[in-house]
């Protein structure tokens, strides 16, 4: 993207270079993530000067120039990003007799055929020989501006970077920078870098779940103030629904940030009954009777019907089983509808299923 843009991505707003995560199920029902790296496209600085006696003018992307300064436009570069070119004019002026100009103590100017850089009185003939300009002998009465140097601490977070005077820094140390002071002249800065330890964050909870009972997660960090991810939320312990890459931050007061992640799988029909398709009662002591494989704690109530949709059996015991039997006599092989409603835990909803079986000897 260009700077300044922004766009909406996986319900995240994003208007920053950097990696961004979101979780998704892919077609094997699996947890997944797709990590998205965003960075900036650059724009273009196009500067350009030019020189025009006094009194002269001309016509520049459609504006009509005459006094000196800095013109700009802007435009499209070929990476879609807004761009300027600057056009900075100098009007060859008629000098007074008397001139009184400044410099910076570390700077130099042409007078008198020569570079100079001490301050005094210095005689000149200016001839625009090249721009047909008038000229004047001028007199120059120059002085000197000190330099400014500006100390300045920063702490920087362990781990992480930022540029100055197009220096990417990462380390402690002293850097410098020279910038234009409100004077004209340059400023030296001295910028002195601190490394800050990243506060501490550990998560605990476990790495699966059963969706019906839902989960939580703890914190423990050394800075008060922490943050979830992707739920955003500053609960400890954080209650979940959902599986999901959980990433806790530690923020300390400067910024500094933290981290740990934990990948958390929600597992579904933990709570489903399972019943056998079919059970043979032949009192051979293997498969005898027809009962749930697990064995809910609530409520549980079975009928079987056959295929005359009789009642042949029924119960609200799931220990107990059927053993193909219906008024002392064993019933025949074949195909048996049943009906059967469940309740493992208190705080579940009860559930029906309705299926058949099959009685084999």
């Amino acid at each position: 993207i260009c700077m300044g843009e922004s766009f909406s991505w996986n319900g995240q707003f994003i208007q920053s270079a950097g990696v961004y995560f979101a979780g998704f199920i892919n077609n094997q029902n699996c947890d997944s993530t797709v990590i998205l790296t965003v960075s900036y496209l650059q724009s273009d600085t196009v500067i350009q000067d030019t020189t025009i006696c006094d009194g002269d003018s001309f016509t520049w992307f459609g504006q009509q120039i005459q006094n000196e300064g800095t013109y700009s436009v802007s435009f499209l570069n070929a990476a879609g990003c807004d761009s300027s070119i600057f056009l900075n004019v100098i009007v060859n002026e008629l000098y007074l007799s008397a001139v009184f100009d400044t410099i910076c103590v570390s700077d130099s100017i042409f007078l008198q055929n020569d570079w100079q850089n001490t301050a005094g009185i210095y005689l000149d003939t200016i001839f625009y020989t090249n721009t047909y300009c008038d000229s004047l002998i001028i007199t120059t009465n120059l002085s000197l501006t000190p330099i400014i140097i500006t100390s300045r601490d920063t702490f920087l977070c362990n781990g992480s970077s930022f540029e100055f005077n197009q220096m990417l820094i990462a380390n402690a140390g002293i850097y410098l920078d020279t910038i234009a002071a409100p004077n004209g002249c340059n400023e030296i800065i001295e910028l002195n870098v601190l490394i800050r330890n990243l506060p501490t964050a550990e998560i605990t909870g476990n790495t699966s779940f059963c969706i019906e009972d839902g989960s939580e997660l703890l914190g423990t960090t050394s800075s008060p103030l922490i943050n979830w991810l992707p739920v955003s939320s500053s609960d400890n312990p954080l209650n979940i629904l959902d599986g999901a890459l959980y990433i806790l931050e530690s923020i300390d007061s400067l910024g500094c940030i933290g981290r740990d992640s934990l990948l958390v799988s929600a597992i579904e029909g933990c709570y489903e009954l399972i019943l056998p398709t079919a059970f043979s009662p032949n009192g051979d002591g293997v498969n005898d009777l027809f009962k749930p494989l697990n064995i809910p704690m609530e409520l549980y109530t079975i009928s079987i019907y056959n295929r005359y949709g009789e009642l042949v059996y029924e119960s609200d015991e799931p220990r107990a089983g059927w053993d193909g039997s219906f008024k002392g006599r064993n019933v025949e092989i074949g195909s048996y509808a049943f009906t059967t409603e469940y309740q493992f835990k208190p705080s579940h909803e009860p559930k029906k299923l309705n299926g058949t079986l099959t009685v084999i000897r």
